[in-house]
Order: C-alpha cells, then sequence, then structure tokens
C-alpha cells in the first residue's frame, strides 16, 4: 500500500458527497482491507485520528462501518472513531446504512426475564425500614442538598469526575471549569431533573414512560451531541461478553417491560424493576445508568418516600446485584442494597451541607477497611 493510495482514500473519505459512485464504497473497503493486510496499522490508526465524520460522505461512512470486524482486533482507537460515526449516522438519519439495526422487533428471552423478576418483587417485596416511613418532608435548603448529593455521586458513578469544590461551584455559582463543560452540563442535568421533579408525574402508559426516559436523558446529555441525546441506540452494546438488546428490538422491550411494570404494587419493588429493566435493556449510547437511577428515585418520590442517595461504598454490591438478576435472574443482592442505602439517604441531615459532606466522607472512608464498612452497614440493617 503506497502513500499515495492512502491519500486517495483520505480524499474519498472526506469527499462530502452523500451520493458518490458504488465503486468508491468498493475502493476504501478494498483500501481498508489493504492496509491491514499490509500491517500499515499505524498509518490508518493515524488517519483516523484526523478523520471528521461530520465531514464524510455517507459512502466513506458506510465503507468504514462495513470493515469494523477487521479494525476492532486490529487497531484500539477503532472504538472511539465507530463510535463517533455511528453517532453521525444518526444525526443525518441513517440509522438504515447500520447494519445492526433491522425491524422492530421483541426481545422475548428478556421479556421472559422481566416476568420473572417483577414475579419475585411481588411475591417477596423488599423491605423498608419502619424509621423511613416517618421521615419528614426536606426544607428548600435540604433538597437543594440531597439533590446536589445525588446527582455528583450518579454521575462519579458513570466516571464523570469532577470535585465536590467544582461541582458546588457549577451548580450554585454557574461555574464552569474549562475543558469539562460536557461533564458540568451532564451535572446540571441530572440535578435539574431531581430539584425541579421532572419525574414527579407518574406514566399512565408506554407513550409517557417513553417520553419520560426520553427526556430524562436528553435532559441529561445535551452537551454531548455525539451521544444521541434523547434518541434511542442504533447499534449493539456488551460489556465483556454480556450482550444488551439489540437495537431494533429496545423500543418493543421496553414497552413490554413497562407493562409488566403496571403489575408490581409495592412502590419499593417497581423502584428496583424499573431502573433494572432501564439498565437490562440500555436504550442509549450513554447515560442508561443515570436514566435508570432517577426513574427508580421517580417511583419512591411517587409514593413519598425518600430518594435512594447511593454511597461509594454500596457502588460494588449495586452493580454486583445488578449482574445477578442479568446472570442469574436473582433481585435479592440487589433489594439487599438498596434497602440500605435508602435507609442511610433518609438518615442524612440534608439541611446542613458540611453534615452531608461528613456522612458521604464517612461512607466513602469504609470503603478499603472490610470490618468498617460491615459495621457501617450494621447500623442501617433493618
Amino acid at each position: 500500500m503506497t502513500d499515495s493510495s492512502i491519500s486517495e482514500w483520505l480524499a474519498i473519505a472526506q469527499a462530502g458527497q452523500d451520493k458518490p459512485p458504488k465503486k468508491d464504497i468498493e475502493r476504501v473497503i478494498a483500501w481498508v482491507n489493504d492496509l491491514v493486510t499490509e500491517r500499515h496499522i499505524e498509518a490508518l490508526a493515524c488517519d483516523l485520528l484526523i478523520l471528521d465524520p461530520e465531514r464524510m460522505s455517507i459512502a466513506a461512512m458506510v465503507a468504514i462501518y462495513r470493515t469494523s470486524v477487521v479494525l476492532k482486533n486490529e487497531i484500539p482507537s477503532w472504538y472511539d472513531f465507530e463510535w463517533k460515526l455511528r453517532a453521525e449516522l444518526s444525526r443525518r438519519k441513517r440509522d438504515d446504512v447500520m447494519l445492526d439495526v433491522g425491524p422492530e422487533s421483541l426481545d422475548d428471552d428478556r421479556v421472559a426475564m422481566f416476568e420473572a423478576l417483577a414475579l419475585k418483587l411481588q411475591s417477596s417485596p423488599p423491605k423498608i425500614d419502619p424509621k423511613v416511613l416517618t421521615a419528614t418532608p426536606l426544607s428548600r435548603g435540604a433538597k437543594v442538598n440531597q439533590a446536589f448529593a445525588e446527582a455528583w455521586l450518579s454521575n462519579l458513578l458513570e466516571k464523570i469526575r469532577l470535585s465536590i469544590p467544582a461541582a458546588e461551584g457549577i451548580l450554585l455559582r454557574n461555574d464552569l471549569p474549562s475543558g469539562k463543560e460536557a461533564d458540568a452540563s451532564d451535572l446540571i442535568g441530572t440535578y435539574d431533573v431531581i430539584y425541579k421533579d421532572r419525574l414527579a408525574g407518574g406514566p399512565t402508559d408506554f407513550k409517557q414512560f417513553e417520553q419520560q426516559i426520553l427526556q430524562t436523558h436528553a435532559t441529561i446529555l445535551k452537551a454531548r451531541r455525539d451521544k444521541l441525546p434523547g434518541r434511542y441506540r442504533t447499534f449493539r452494546v456488551w460489556v465483556g461478553d454480556y450482550d444488551f438488546v439489540d437495537p431494533n428490538k429496545v423500543r418493543l422491550t421496553l414497552q413490554a417491560g413497562f407493562e409488566i411494570l403496571t403489575t408490581i404494587t409495592s412502590p419499593f419493588a417497581r423502584a428496583i424493576y424499573v431502573g433494572f429493566l432501564i439498565t437490562e435493556v440500555h436504550p442509549f449510547m450513554d447515560g442508561n445508568g443515570r436514566v435508570s437511577r432517577l426513574m427508580m428515585n421517580a417511583e419512591l418520590a411517587r409514593a413519598s418516600l425518600p430518594r435512594i442517595v447511593l454511597p461509594e461504598n454500596l457502588w460494588a454490591g449495586y452493580m454486583e446485584g445488578v449482574r445477578d438478576i442479568s446472570l442469574h435472574g436473582n433481585p435479592e443482592e440487589l433489594a439487599a442494597i438498596l434497602e440500605i442505602a435508602l435507609a442511610w439517604s433518609a438518615s442524612v441531615p440534608w439541611g446542613n451541607r458540611k453534615n452531608v459532606l461528613k456522612a458521604i466522607g464517612e461512607a466513602k472512608s469504609t470503603m478499603r477497611n472490610v470490618e468498617k464498612c460491615e459495621a457501617w452497614i450494621a447500623q442501617y440493617l433493618t
């Protein structure tokens, strides 16, 4: 493969034509395969760094997308580039050219999983500490502090790393840190959904439920156009070897999952179920965890129960609990973790910011000491 061939390939990729001849697509595919075959991996990796999908022709994007099976095994940076490529194809409303998308259908295995989960939660609802039921309504200041803690911790769990002083500056003084504008926007969006009770009205049908999750996603990720805020993903995603719902099955599977939700009566059980429903379907490119926790807390808030703020020392158990349902259908671990989180959240003195930060710090301090963590947890066991 010569330098001139690489230049030709780049020229086609950046041509900006939406309908170039079919032979151009074939040439791009052939050149990319040749680059890989002849071990010009470094050259291709460099090319990917300078290619901008927003300036690429549809033909070039399709061609490169169709070489992904080869490229993802050869070039570590391919995943980041493919993410941008898919997002740009979706933005141009050309989801049809992505091979992962087909006619809408239902994920029958997931629906069976949701039915079994709902049956277990309905027959053995999670426990609620009696002290939680007597928690007093929050003052305006307490609500600000709780919304801050919930938004900050939920984003931190998803690797949005903002210090507490930085987060306070963003939310309380509109002081946006340079270079972290998108992270700041995520935090503001999450806080906005919580503090303004944007999910206060419970959905009576799937259309309303769908509007809520799409609008919540759009609010959180509005600064990340490449993540398609307020839109379902159009490609397959997985963690390790665990595959989430196919993109063409997302909407109908969510709809079936919502119908199953209506069979659950316990507010806490509904909260656990709806949070898992969203994480398991994984309807978005990013932000699934944050949307799931907001929808979980919306179920609690509608029943006048305290919101769950998930401290850092419970994160590992929370994620293991979600996985245990996915792999084995067992909700007991997740329910136990959320019972503790709910009891802790109800005990935090939200009216005093200094004491709120102290409670968050005390929870974090137990993370690397099993005995300290067990003693901390014992305070909140029913």
